[in-house]
């Protein structure tokens, strides 16, 4: 969704200031690029359709499995994006666990996205963000996208000078 790039928008920049001769590579939507081939401090850019998710990881193949990257930040929630992360090599990987009320024969549960096990095998840096929005309690403790994505860089001690979204 456009509104989740947006919300990390000011997070490519601050990996960017923070380091200097890195390279960007942002993997995103066709939607999602009409807003984010804008920004300058992304140096190159995958572009996944869902509908061909197996011709994209076919395509990418070098970039996604053999090339080795230092940092992966996997923010968007979807399955498809957790899958592909477990495979990309990366020095540290990033992400943000979503926790969602489900229920099964009439019984609430929370479930965590991805599983909690799977978060300790391939995530070096990972938060909780609790998405039961019914219970009184995770409204008090809830935090918004945007300061999840902050603390992550924060875990990482990226010096951050501006949270201001950017929109080109």
């Amino acid at each position: 969704m456009i509104g989740d790039l947006i919300n990390f928008s000011p997070c490519l920049k601050i990996i960017k200031e923070n380091i200097k001769d890195s390279h960007v590579t942002l993997i995103c939507s066709n939607y999602n690029f009409q807003i984010a081939k804008n920004y300058t401090y992304v140096d190159e850019f995958i572009i996944l359709d869902k509908k061909n998710m197996l011709k994209n990881i076919f395509f990418n193949f070098k970039k996604f499995f053999l090339t080795k990257y230092e940092y992966l930040f996997q923010f968007d929630g979807k399955s498809n994006s957790y899958f592909i992360a477990y495979f990309i090599r990366s020095k540290i990987k990033s992400t943000i666990c979503f926790i969602k009320a489900k229920k099964f024969f009439g019984i609430t549960y929370l479930m965590s996205r991805p599983p909690k096990f799977l978060l300790k095998i391939f995530y070096d840096n990972f938060i909780f963000c609790d998405e039961n929005y019914t219970s009184k309690e995770s409204n008090k403790s809830r935090i918004h996208y945007q300061t999840n994505y902050f603390k992550i860089l924060e875990n990482l001690n990226f010096k951050i000078n501006e949270k201001r979204n950017l929109f080109f």
